[in-house]
């Protein structure tokens, strides 16, 4: 499940049925014991379609942006 979360930053319930080829009932399991331990935060209180992101990869992700913009390639 954490390479689904570091590949996609962002799940729903669809994805990781898609992902792991699991009942979408069992989804709802994996991703309540992410965010338990705080590796996912659900991004609104929609039911239909909730979302979670992982708000440390994220901020990793940006991190490396940053830095990005300030490096100098060398051709």
């Amino acid at each position: 499940m954490l390479d689904v979360v570091l590949g996609y930053q962002a799940v729903d319930m669809s994805l990781v049925q898609r992902e792991f080829e699991v009942a979408y009932s069992n989804c709802g399991n994996a991703i309540g014991e992410l965010v338990e331990i705080g590796v996912l935060d659900q991004v609104n209180e929609d039911r239909s379609n909730r979302p979670w992101v992982a708000p440390e990869v994220i901020a990793k992700l940006d991190e490396f942006a940053e830095r990005a913009k300030r490096s100098t390639f060398i051709r």
